[in-house]
């Protein structure tokens, strides 16, 4: 996570890393007020590829790096929690990413994950 004041210059650094380096696959996610984790869940599906039968990934063997910008503007669900929040812990937790289309727990193999947001005080 990295962290700071708005308009310090926190994407500029995250895009710099990603694009110097040719072995990584930049995957980038801008959050918006009503995102979801249903949103975000669709976007990883839908860039990455099906390595293996319970494997995702980047067909290439690159590494992948999940870039979350503007973090701190999810939704909250139900229990009053921010839903992108949760289902970046959870996926950090268990590298896993449920297909509803095939029904399987797909495990993610050498995917990243960084968010920025503002800090507000």
């Amino acid at each position: 996570m990295l962290a700071g004041k708005p308009c310090v210059g926190k994407t500029s650094l995250v895009d710099y890393v990603i694009n110097e380096n040719a072995n990584i696959k930049p995957i980038r996610y801008l959050t918006t007020p009503n995102a979801t984790s249903y949103n975000i869940h669709n976007h990883l599906l839908a860039n990455t590829n099906q390595i293996r039968r319970d494997i995702r990934g980047d067909e290439y063997g690159r590494e992948i790096v999940f870039f979350i910008d503007d973090v701190h503007l999810s939704s909250f669900n139900e229990l009053n929690l921010p839903e992108v929040h949760e289902y970046i812990r959870h996926f950090v937790n268990s590298k896993e990413i449920y297909d509803m289309n095939t029904n399987m727990m797909n495990c993610a193999y050498r995917l990243r994950v960084i968010c920025a947001g503002n800090i507000t005080a």
